[in-house]
């Protein structure tokens, strides 16, 4: 691979680590039995219920409701009171991710005869 497209991946790929997830936001169902309504409002017509746990796709916020898309794909609002946003765990920086197997060589020989040959790192 030539010098400028290997920095332009690499460069590519640490943006891509330092970003985090491309994933939708979601909540967890905090109530016992939490009913997913047609419209953000208790006067709504009910789609389906969800159950204490379960994680629903955010689509989006309105007021103190949520848009949500339940794991069965049936769309809804729920009360922002009756679920908890759910906390992404923190991207890796490339350097964490590496730093798990770079380790530090005791001794580096390469041979006059067998220019090619270096040790090897352990994925």
């Amino acid at each position: 691979m030539p010098t400028p497209l290997r920095r332009i991946a690499s460069l590519v790929l640490t943006l891509s680590l330092a970003a985090g997830g491309s994933g939708a936001d979601s909540v967890r169902v905090e109530g016992a039995r939490v009913n997913v309504r047609k419209d953000p409002n208790t006067a709504s017509a009910i789609v389906t219920t969800v159950g204490r746990g379960e994680a629903l796709e955010v689509i989006e916020r309105t007021g103190d409701w949520y848009h949500v898309k339940t794991a069965a794909g049936v769309e809804g609002y729920v009360s922002a009171r009756l679920v908890a946003p759910v906390t992404p765990a923190p991207a890796r920086s490339a350097v964490q991710h590496c730093g798990q197997w770079l380790r530090p060589l005791r001794s580096f020989n390469i041979s006059a005869d067998k220019p090619w040959m270096a040790p090897s790192l352990p994925y």
